[in-house]
């Protein structure tokens, strides 16, 4: 089940909205187009925070970029507690990156 969250421009003021997202799923995938890379890191923190302190089963994490990454963005977003799936529209036809994100 797909549940979607529209984003305003600053993370911290709406991380209630986000936190009341994260309790139902249980894999994130946030779409890094038109923001700051710290945006996304912020937001993964965000994430991470909220299934540590509310005991949230958060299994994954995923950024999706839009439009397609460069070769040097692989690995940006590294997490210690949790994987992050990195990938682009070119990924989503190999059937092991959508398993990993998707499954």
């Amino acid at each position: 089940r797909l549940h979607l969250h529209p984003e305003g421009d600053e993370p911290g003021g709406s991380v209630r909205a986000f936190e009341e997202s994260l309790r139902k799923v249980d894999r994130l995938i946030i779409v890094f187009g038109s923001v700051a890379e710290d945006w996304v890191r912020e937001r993964l923190g965000d994430a991470v925070k909220f299934a540590i302190t509310s005991r949230h089963p958060l299994k994954s994490c995923s950024v999706y970029f839009a439009p397609p990454r460069n070769k040097s963005d692989n690995g940006n977003f590294k997490l210690p507690l949790l994987p992050v799936y990195e990938f682009d529209s070119r990924d989503l036809a190999d059937s092991q990156t959508f398993m990993r994100v998707f499954g």
